[in-house]
């Protein structure tokens, strides 16, 4: 891995010999019940997965969205929805 990628390996605490893998799993009954952000979120998760050399243990060193991102984003699909049923009930 590049020098300036740091992990420490929460189940040895090792900070060194680490390799990116890629988890194949089918998401298509998260994006049928929980729909298009939850699948895609999922999806840009398991994309950064990391492989321990000392022990074998694959872990997500950080996610790929902030929580304050996704707080934003919920705030702004509230505001949206509130608007589109205002404008909508005004008619």
């Amino acid at each position: 891995m590049s020098d300036d990628e740091k992990y420490v390996c929460p189940r040895c605490g090792s900070t060194q010999e680490f390799r990116r893998v890629e988890i194949e799993q089918s998401s298509a009954a998260l994006l049928f019940f929980g729909g298009l952000l939850p699948y895609l979120l999922s999806n840009a998760n398991r994309k950064n997965m990391v492989l321990c050399e000392r022990c074998h243990y694959v872990f997500a060193p950080k996610p790929a969205y902030s929580l304050t991102g996704c707080f934003i984003l919920l705030i702004l699909a509230a505001v949206l929805v509130f608007v589109i049923y205002t404008y909508a009930s005004g008619r």
